[in-house]
């Protein structure tokens, strides 16, 4: 989901995204090999809870911007297929987005679920793309992306954002293909491309590092850091990457084959990404959990109160 503020405030500096990760101790329960592999049944919802916050704070020249964002996001990946060869395709939809922003105090407000007459100037694109998926995503069973199909509802323009993160990066964690031990690390390449004018778009390689730092109880906990494969020295385009650049935790339950929790932060400056003297400093928190089967704690409930 976009920025709040780079909704209101087009153009300026992406959302960033960034999260840092110190090194921890590598705990190893068993030697035993894992074999990470998503698990989903056709027709089976997997629901999931984001909630974000950033604080950013710009200097240019005499003037001070400050922002501060907070996203709500219920979501749900449906399962449109799954196939003999353990590859799936999934749809995501969003049940329920709300984005606040604090802009220098200046308030912004949407909630998806008021009426579309209630919404913030510029946010008839967010509306539309929560109303239906637009697109169908083929992901292979360790994760990685295989193929999009556009829907018939989908908006003007290419569907190379379907089934990635606002990083670049997939929206599942792609895994190895072969089984791995506690204490393995492995690797991901993606690109992410930066309009700088209207005719230019440069291409920036993104590196992707993953760890198995331990398994317990059926959790496999995977540390992650990205960082800039393309060299990169303008403080401008710094700034504008490091919503690609994000770093975290992952924690996926082996036997159910799905991502129970993600969690990332960043406490990042940069200075003089608009001219000498400017700066831009970001904090942010993301987390995001899997909410099991909230259908049938519903129907249950229902049943209970009807008893």
């Amino acid at each position: 989901m976009a920025s709040l503020a780079a909704i209101i405030l087009a153009p300026c500096l992406a959302f960033a995204a960034s999260a840092d990760t110190k090194p921890t101790d590598v705990v190893e329960t068993k030697p035993d090999t894992h074999l990470l592999v998503y698990k989903f049944k056709q027709g089976q919802p997997v629901h999931y809870e984001v909630s974000q916050r950033t604080a950013r704070d710009s200097r240019v020249a005499s003037q001070v911007q400050v922002i501060r964002e907070r996203i709500t996001e219920k979501k749900h990946l449906s399962v449109i297929e799954t196939r003999d060869d353990g590859s799936f395709v999934l749809k995501i939809e969003f049940d329920h987005v709300v984005m606040e922003a604090d802009l220098s105090g200046k308030k912004v407000l949407f909630d998806s679920s008021k009426p579309s007459k209630e919404d913030p100037p510029g946010f008839g694109h967010v509306r539309k793309s929560l109303e239906k998926a637009q697109y169908h995503v083929h992901f292979a069973p360790n994760g990685k992306l295989l193929g999009i199909k556009r829907l018939s509802n989908a908006k003007s323009g290419d569907g190379k954002k379907a089934g990635k993160n606002d990083d670049g990066s997939s929206q599942l964690v792609v895994f190895p293909e072969e089984p791995i031990k506690v204490g393995s690390s492995w690797k991901e390449e993606y690109v992410v491309k930066l309009p700088m004018t209207q005719d230019i778009v440069r291409s920036i390689t993104i590196l992707r590092t993953y760890r198995l730092s331990s398994v317990r109880n059926g959790i496999a906990r995977i540390n992650f850091a990205t960082s800039l494969k393309t060299p990169v020295r303008s403080p401008e385009i710094l700034a504008r990457l490091i919503q690609a650049t994000p770093s975290g935790t992952v924690e996926f339950d082996i036997d159910s084959g799905q991502i129970v929790r993600r969690s990332l932060r960043v406490d990042e400056t940069v200075l003089n990404h608009s001219g000498a003297q400017s700066m831009l400093k970001t904090v942010s928190k993301r987390f995001e959990k899997l909410v099991r089967q909230p259908a049938a704690a519903a129907d249950q409930k229902t049943a209970s109160t009807e008893e």
